[in-house]
């Protein structure tokens, strides 16, 4: 049976203003330049802030990466799968533990950079319920490029938004607006689908996007058509049951 272990004391959450979480599988790589550059974005910031790395069950030396960092920094709280469960099974372990105002998901590749976290933060503070990073250059191979920018564009036609980049790997959210979304039934993979259609308000920010540091991604070509296909299996249906109309996004 599958267990989700959280390590290092865990203190009470008054007066946390963000809360990061990380997912992570087989990042063994990542894993300490990632929380060096986390940590050089969120210090100067002056407020309370928790980073939250999850291990979905790597089977590299992920684990062993984060023994060496976790005990040495009270913001830093471990939670870990004992077996691969995904990332929005990581994403719903870590936000048990997440008891920040705002709450900004990022992906564990060194994609993106820290260093645009308070773009997405300043976006929050002036009202956003949620905020993108929109990748208008992207660092990936213009097949996948192609592809994502198809999909985008028939996500946006199925569900009337326009967004640019609906499948980044770095948003941030109010805790409050997160909490009234429903993201079951596969719908974590598009919370601004459903943020729109709940009427909140949302942006997209420009965001910094780099090669892959280390390792490789988890889906190939045939792999990313499944998980495609399995998007649509949820999305539609949500659409169908969906009453309101989408919101367009702020600029």
């Amino acid at each position: 049976m599958s267990q989700t272990v959280a390590s290092a004391d865990e203190s009470p959450g008054d007066g946390i203003e963000l809360s990061v979480l990380v997912p992570m599988h087989d990042e063994q790589d990542n894993v300490a330049p990632l929380y060096e550059l986390l940590s050089a974005a969120l210090a100067p910031m002056q407020s309370r802030y928790q980073l939250l790395f999850i291990d979905d069950g790597s089977s590299d030396g992920t684990a062993v990466a984060l023994d060496r960092i976790e005990g040495h920094d009270p913001n830093l709280l471990v939670v870990r799968h004992t077996e691969r469960r995904g990332k929005a099974a990581a994403l719903e372990s870590a936000l048990v533990h997440a008891h920040g105002t705002w709450v900004l998901i990022m992906d564990g590749d060194l994609q993106y950079d820290p260093r645009d976290i308070p773009l997405l933060l300043e976006a929050l503070r002036g009202g956003a319920d949620v905020v993108s990073g929109c990748r208008d250059e992207r660092s990936d191979p213009w097949v996948r490029r192609s592809a994502s920018r198809v999909y985008n564009t028939l996500v946006n036609v199925l569900a009337g938004t326009r967004f640019r980049d609906h499948f980044s790997g770095i948003k941030g959210f109010r805790a409050e607006a997160l909490d009234s979304m429903p993201m079951g039934a596969g719908m974590r993979r598009f919370p601004l689908v459903v943020a729109a259609h709940c009427r909140l308000e949302v942006r997209e920010v420009p965001v910094t996007h780099r090669d892959r540091g280390a390792g490789s991604s988890s889906y190939n070509f045939l792999a990313l058509v499944a998980l495609a296909l399995r998007d649509l299996a949820s999305l539609v249906p949500f659409l169908v049951r969906s009453k309101r109309p989408a919101r367009r996004p702020s600029s």
